[in-house]
C-alpha cells in the first residue's frame, strides 16, 4: 500500500517557487525567441513587397518607401523585374531587366543588368531599346543605357550605338554617341540622335551620311 505521503503528491501542485521558475523560464525562451524572429519577418514582408508587383507585372512609377531605423535596411535588389512609368501625356512605358541593384541604401538609383526598355509613341508607333547594362535615377524617370546599345524603331529602322538615354516622364530618347543605322532605304550614320514619343519622330544628330540601297529605289 501506498504511504498517505505519496498519495498527496497525486493531489498536490509543485511548490509556487518552482513554478515561478518555470513560467519565468518560459517567459525568457519567448522573448529571446521573438527578438530573434523579428528580424527575418521584416525582411520577409519587405521581401514580399518587392516580390509582389512583379508577380502581378504592374509597377507603377516604381517607388518603395520604407520607416527603417539606420542600419535596419540595406540595398534593395530584384531580379528579373519589369517597372511600368507613366508619362506626362498618361502613356504608360516600361523597362525590364535581369538584376535592379540599388546603388546606395535609399538613393533610388538602381544599376541594371541586361535592361530593355520601350518607349510608346503616336499613331501605335513605339521605340525598343536594349543594352547589357544602365542606370535608372528613379527621381527623374531617366534611363541610362551603356554598352552596345541596340534599338528598333516600328517603322522599320535599326539602331546601335554606345550610349542612349530614356527620359519616361518626357517620352524622349536621345544620344550623343555615333549611331548606325538601317532601314528599308538603306543605311545611315549620324553623330546623335533623338526619338520623341511627342512629336512621333526619330532624328539623326550632326553629320550625318545616308546610303540609299539602289534596288530599293528601283522599286520605288
Amino acid at each position: 500500500m501506498l504511504e498517505p505521503k505519496e498519495i498527496d503528491k497525486y493531489f498536490h501542485a509543485p511548490s509556487s517557487s518552482k513554478k515561478a521558475k518555470e513560467v519565468t523560464l518560459k517567459h525568457t525562451r519567448w522573448v529571446t525567441l521573438i527578438k530573434l524572429a523579428l528580424p527575418g519577418l521584416a525582411a520577409v514582408l519587405a521581401v514580399t513587397l518587392l516580390v509582389f508587383p512583379s508577380l502581378n507585372d504592374d509597377i507603377r512609377d516604381f517607388g518603395l518607401n520604407f520607416s527603417f531605423g539606420k542600419g535596419d535596411m540595406e540595398k534593395l535588389n530584384i531580379e528579373k523585374t519589369t517597372v511600368y512609368v507613366t508619362d506626362k501625356q498618361n502613356r504608360i512605358s516600361n523597362f525590364e531587366a535581369e538584376q535592379i541593384k540599388e546603388t546606395s541604401a535609399g538613393s533610388k538609383i538602381f544599376d541594371l543588368s541586361r535592361p530593355e526598355a520601350i518607349l510608346p509613341m503616336d499613331d501605335n508607333e513605339w521605340l525598343s531599346i536594349q543594352a547589357p547594362q544602365g542606370i535608372y535615377n528613379q527621381k527623374n524617370t531617366l534611363l541610362h543605357l551603356q554598352k552596345q546599345v541596340e534599338g528598333f524603331y516600328s517603322p522599320g529602322m535599326s539602331l546601335l550605338t554606345e550610349e542612349a538615354f530614356i527620359n519616361f516622364r518626357e517620352s524622349f530618347g536621345y544620344g550623343h554617341r555615333p549611331v548606325k543605322g538601317e532601314g528599308f532605304l538603306g543605311k545611315i550614320s549620324a553623330e546623335g540622335f533623338e526619338v520623341s514619343g511627342k512629336r512621333n519622330t526619330l532624328t539623326f544628330l550632326g553629320k550625318t551620311r545616308l546610303l540609299i540601297d539602289e534596288e530599293t529605289l528601283q522599286k520605288e
